[in-house]
């Protein structure tokens, strides 16, 4: 019973987006946020996310994200997840499925 209630929160996970440009994540669902030179991008972030169980937190860097890879298709978000952009730290949308 006790394991029960600490698994959701371990299976949660924390991303920090830490650049500006689109980027495809390189191994989806592994829980690393990384294009293959190693970015965390918010088109990666939301990739991992979706790949993975729990509720989880994508954390954006100041500045315009701008997604481009138009033959990568949109951009959905299929597991609940928290976005949230600094210098505030304010959620800049939630996003539940």
């Amino acid at each position: 019973m006790f394991l029960s209630l600490l698994l959701p929160s371990a299976l949660a996970a924390n991303f920090d987006v830490d650049v500006l440009y689109d980027g495809v994540d390189a191994t989806p669902g592994d829980g690393k946020c990384a294009t293959q030179v190693g970015d965390c991008t918010l088109r990666a972030a939301v990739e991992e996310a979706n790949g993975l169980t729990g509720h989880d937190t994508i954390t954006l860097d100041s500045g315009v994200h701008t997604l481009t890879l138009t033959t990568q298709g949109d951009l959905d978000v299929t597991q609940d997840v928290d976005i949230f952009a600094f210098p505030t730290a304010r959620p800049a949308t939630a996003a539940t499925r």
